[in-house]
């Protein structure tokens, strides 16, 4: 007896994203008021540098909102102590807080860059962590999507001087080559680009946010990751063997040109 095709569709794995489209510093008042209004969402992201703080007294409390509201946050906070500046983005939940510091530090700032990449487990999917510069570097989301990402979450401040057009292709480029779903939370205002975006694994666009402070919801399909993987296979004829000059060469190279086959079937006659 031939199988139902519609019931060998795979089951659907609702998730829930707030993209939090809005301004610095607004204090603990706004972001409470956006949790409690967005409780029904398994994840609420909010752009870099959210918060500048001399301590991470505020984690604490941004903890007690998530557990109080039962949701996860992913939110970017700068971190200025005596001796030096860093770059946070955490992923706060009831159940755990994971702090991830920026790896690719533009060259207009003075942070202190990361050494690690994060990859965090939830329990609905694992989520990458990225932060605004850390897009312009693909080889970033290729690991993260190694170490088991099926979302990559991207906080940043991006100004207007780099038309959001690129934030948005860079994106797209990076959700369409390793087929997972990535989230961009950008600040918004004059001198900042906004245009925050959800990105689905065939690299479509699947919410898009204006320039100015903007909330939003969507729900994706978490098994849209496996489904895509299973149907545009390229993870496992990947061949690591052949791509040792990414770590090797810091910026591009002038190689010698490979040798002309006819030139060489002529030498090797007779």
């Amino acid at each position: 007896m031939p199988r139902n095709a519609k019931s060998d569709r795979p089951p659907a794995l609702p998730y829930k994203i707030t993209i939090a489209q809005i301004p610095e510093q607004r204090g603990l008042e706004t972001i409470e008021r956006i949790v409690r209004e967005r409780r029904d969402s398994q994840l609420i992201i909010f752009p870099e540098s959210t918060f500048t703080v001399s301590n991470l007294g505020v984690v604490r409390k941004l903890r007690s909102l998530a557990r109080m509201y039962d949701t996860a946050l992913i939110i970017g906070i700068i971190l200025h102590d005596k001796q030096a500046h860093y770059d946070y983005a955490f992923y706060i939940s009831p159940q755990q807080v994971q702090r991830y510091q920026k790896v690719h530090v533009h060259w207009t700032e003075v942070h202190v860059p990361g050494n690690e990449f994060r990859v965090v487990q939830t329990p609905h999917c694992n989520i990458g962590m990225q932060m605004c510069y850390d897009a312009a570097f693909p080889e970033a989301s290729r690991v993260l999507a190694l170490m088991g990402a099926q979302l990559i979450v991207i906080v940043s401040a991006i100004p207007t001087e780099f038309p959001s057009r690129f934030a948005t292709l860079r994106a797209r480029g990076l959700a369409y080559s390793n087929q997972i779903f990535l989230a961009h939370c950008c600040r918004p205002g004059k001198k900042f680009s906004g245009h925050s975006t959800i990105i689905d694994p065939c690299g479509d666009i699947v919410m898009e946010l204006g320039k100015y402070t903007e909330i939003r919801s969507k729900t994706i399909n978490l098994d849209f990751v496996r489904a895509w993987r299973e149907k545009e296979r390229t993870y496992e004829f990947r061949r690591p063997d052949m791509y040792s000059l990414v770590s090797a060469l810091r910026t591009p190279e002038t190689q010698p040109a490979p040798e002309d086959e006819d030139h060489k079937t002529e030498n090797s006659e007779g």
